[in-house]
C-alpha cells in the first residue's frame, strides 16, 4: 500500500444555513440545533456528497436531533439556493459564506450550549509519497495561500 503525503489546508467550522426571512435569520446569536428538530432540513446526497453527508449526519447527532429531511442536494451552492427559496435549513462549511445568495444567512452552532464538541471540516491536498511528479509539491504555497485567504475573511481571487 503505497504511502501519501498529507497537508492540511483549511479547518473550519460547520455553520447553519437559513433564510434571512426565518425566526433564526434576523439574530446572530449562535443557533441550538433543537430550535430546528420541526424545521426542515435540506442534506447533501448520500453517494454524490459523502463527507459533508457525514459532517452533517454528526452535526445533527450531536446536536440531538432526528432531522425532517426535504431535499437532497450533491453540492452546496445547490443546498444555498434551497435554502434562499425558503425550503428548509442547511449544514455548511464556513467558507460558503463567499458564495452566499442574497437572502440566505451563516449562523454558528451554538455546540456550548449543547454541551457537544464542535464539528468542523477540513480541506487537505494529498499525494502519493513516491511521486517523481513535482506538481503536488509545487502546489503547497499557491493552495496554502489560497486557504490563508479564506481563513481570513477575504474572498480568493
Amino acid at each position: 500500500r503505497p504511502t501519501v503525503t498529507e497537508r492540511n489546508l483549511l479547518t473550519e467550522d460547520m455553520m447553519v444555513a437559513v433564510h434571512a426571512n426565518s425566526p433564526f435569520g434576523a439574530s446572530e446569536e449562535p443557533i441550538r440545533l433543537d430550535a430546528l428538530a420541526r424545521e426542515p432540513f435540506l442534506m447533501y446526497q448520500p453517494k454524490t456528497a459523502r463527507y459533508f453527508h457525514d459532517l452533517a449526519l454528526l452535526t445533527l447527532q450531536r446536536g440531538g436531533i432526528e432531522p425532517r429531511i426535504s431535499q437532497y442536494a450533491g453540492q452546496i451552492p445547490v443546498l444555498l439556493s434551497l435554502t434562499n427559496a425558503g425550503l428548509g435549513f442547511a449544514i455548511v462549511p464556513a467558507s460558503a459564506r463567499h458564495f452566499l445568495p442574497e437572502d440566505v444567512r451563516l449562523r454558528p452552532i451554538d455546540f456550548e450550549g449543547m454541551q457537544a464538541k464542535p464539528v468542523q471540516s477540513t480541506l487537505s491536498l494529498v499525494w502519493s509519497s513516491a511521486t517523481t511528479n513535482p506538481v503536488p509539491r509545487r502546489s503547497v504555497a499557491p493552495s496554502s495561500q489560497f486557504s490563508s485567504r479564506l481563513n481570513a475573511g477575504r474572498t480568493p481571487s
